[in-house]
């Protein structure tokens, strides 16, 4: 495994694949910036610099981890950053192994709203993009990406090579054992007293954010039931937490929102549980529409019932397990509409939470797709030998 933007033990990549072949017999290591070489469950970290210039890590790192990668002499490769395409290249030139590229996002969809890329400078930089992958897919034995709108779009120039590997929550993890024993037992409410809203993630316009603060004026003054939002993340870019104080001061509605910022994973995880309703409405562009994101999972596993943008994978998900409701992300007065249904209704919301739950210790969760990455591991490595 090797990555230079991640972190070490970030979610899908350590906990959920590495760990996983670890767990099968794989002998693993994770090649990524770290301060220290350790082993953890298994994998064994292989630390690379860690820059503070993005500039520097996006040109010389990649060339740092090949030489740690070549050092290795692995039979299979599995990369994860876009910045490392290069790099990749080159391994599978150099040794002829089994090279994989995970794809965890609609990358051209991402550059159209980076904001240190200039404005006038993103489609053409999204365009370059798409035509450099293009021609770096031919050096990879097979491309795993997280959803069937990303699969649709390397279909026809990586035919045969792609596998979806869904965003699927650990049922296992001894963290999400204790938040989803305690659903039944929880009360639902803050330390205030008052039914908590909860969004957990970063804090992005694209994200919906400011929507979401538009909705909480509205409910303030409409709704019956007394509650408070909890936005629980860190604010992006430099200077947009400010934005967001200004927004929730002009708006008056200091009193019912929280900036918690950044906090430990299972504090985060506590304030799920905690919660009544989980919000996750992200704005439209096509990185959002083509892949649902591992929140929604999330807020199911804990037992939330949830309110999520209505694009079609979306709503596919919500309507066919009856966990929560869709709106337009885009209208603060639909948010808000849902937002104070469910609020109003608890008994309801409680099944929703429920029937969420299940699909996701049912379908939604990471074991199945642990058999789909071992099965391609399996696949490649035999397709190798006898080749």
């Amino acid at each position: 495994m090797i990555s230079t933007v991640h972190q070490p033990f970030d979610t899908r990549i350590f906990h959920k694949e590495a760990r996983s072949l670890a767990r099968a017999g794989y002998s693993v290591y994770y090649i990524v910036r770290s301060e220290k070489g350790e082993e953890v469950d298994g994998v064994k970290i292989v630390p690379l610099p860690v820059f503070s210039s993005r500039v520097t890590r996006m040109v010389l790192l990649p060339w740092v981890a090949l030489r740690r990668a070549l050092e290795i002499r692995a039979d299979v490769y599995h990369f994860h950053d876009p910045e490392l395409m290069f790099a990749a290249a080159a391994l599978k030139l150099i040794t002829q192994k089994i090279v994989i590229y995970d794809i965890h996002e609609n990358v051209p969809a991402q550059i159209l709203n980076k904001d240190w890329i200039p404005k006038s400078m993103r489609k053409f930089v999204a365009r370059l993009y798409r035509i450099v992958e293009r021609a770096l897919l031919r050096f990879y034995d097979a491309l795993i990406v997280v959803g069937s709108g990303l699969a649709e779009q390397y279909k026809s120039s990586s035919k045969g090579k792609v596998v979806i590997l869904a965003n699927y929550p650990l049922i296992d993890n001894t963290a999400w054992l204790e938040i989803r024993d305690g659903v039944d037992k929880g009360s639902s409410l803050d330390a205030m007293g008052s039914p908590a809203v909860v969004y957990v993630g970063g804090l992005t316009h694209i994200r919906g954010v400011e929507q979401l603060l538009a909705a909480v004026a509205i409910l303030k003054h409409q709704s019956r039931v007394p509650f408070t939002l909890k936005l629980v993340g860190p604010a992006q870019p430099p200077g947009y937490k400010q934005r967001l104080e200004e927004i929730i001061e002009k708006s008056r509605i200091s009193d019912v929102v929280q900036l918690m910022g950044h906090v430990p994973y299972r504090e985060a995880l506590q304030i799920m549980r905690d919660a009544a309703v989980g919000v996750v409405t992200f704005l439209h562009a096509p990185n959002h529409i083509s892949t649902a994101p591992t929140k929604l999972f999330e807020y199911m596993l804990a037992g939330l019932p949830v309110i999520c943008s209505n694009f079609p994978l979306w709503q596919e998900i919500v309507s066919s397990t009856e966990c929560g409701l869709t709106v337009n992300p885009e209208s603060p007065q639909e948010i808000a509409k849902a937002i104070a249904y469910l609020l109003e209704h608890p008994e309801e919301a409680r099944e929703m939470g429920k029937r969420g739950q299940r699909a996701v210790l049912q379908t939604y969760n990471w074991a199945r797709e642990e058999e789909k990455l071992l099965a391609l591991y399996e696949r490649l490595l035999k397709e190798r030998k006898t080749s």
